[in-house]
Parts: structure tokens; C-alpha cells; sequence
């Protein structure tokens, strides 16, 4: 059962063939490793091990499914810039939270 106050996630993984997979999920450790089981999403089976580039905490799962859809509206080149970008801490939550359809 959800609670109100759980805290959701959007996250960007990229498989072993590197292309990118991007999902939400109110636990994003448990869920990557149920993605390297082949157990996660019909797009990762066979696509594993997963290595996770990018994530960020939202207030609701509505919030969190907003930006999913944003984020897979992205080009691999976009995707590429916000996981270089996020590992290198050069952006911060609130930046990303408003982060547009397009990263220039």
C-alpha cells in the first residue's frame, strides 16, 4: 500500500548495450537489481548488467512519472549530457526538477 508521504524516483539507467532504460520507482536500488535479474521491465531482459547514471527524488509518483516522460523524450545525446552531467555533480536538484524537454 502507498503512502503519502513516499518518496518516488526517476532514474536513467544505461544496459549493456548501451542504450539507455528509464523508469520511476519508489526504491531505486531494489529495482535495478530486479532489472540485472531479468525480472524488471521487458525492455531490460537480456539487456543487463544495468549501471545506474542518473536519479532524482520527487514528492509523488505523478511528479516522478512527469519527469520519466520527460526524460525518455530526450535524444541519446541529451541522455548522455544529464548522466555526464549528474555524475560530475554539476547540476543540482532544482535544476533538474525543472530540467525542460530538451537539455541544451
Amino acid at each position: 500500500m502507498l503512502q503519502k508521504n513516499e518518496i518516488w524516483y526517476v532514474y536513467m539507467a544505461e544496459c549493456a548495450d548501451s542504450t539507455f532504460y528509464i523508469g520511476t520507482s519508489n526504491n531505486v536500488a531494489k529495482r535495478i537489481e530486479k532489472h540485472n535479474q531479468g525480472k524488471g521491465a521487458k525492455y531490460t531482459k537480456g539487456r543487463a548488467p544495468l549501471e545506474l547514471k542518473y536519479v532524482q527524488a520527487y514528492a509523488s509518483r505523478e511528479e516522478a512519472c512527469q519527469q520519466e516522460y520527460q526524460l525518455k523524450r530526450l535524444s541519446k545525446g541529451e541522455k548522455i549530457k544529464l548522466a555526464y552531467l549528474f555524475q560530475h555533480e554539476k547540476i543540482n536538484e532544482k535544476s533538474i526538477a525543472q530540467t525542460p524537454s530538451k537539455i541544451g
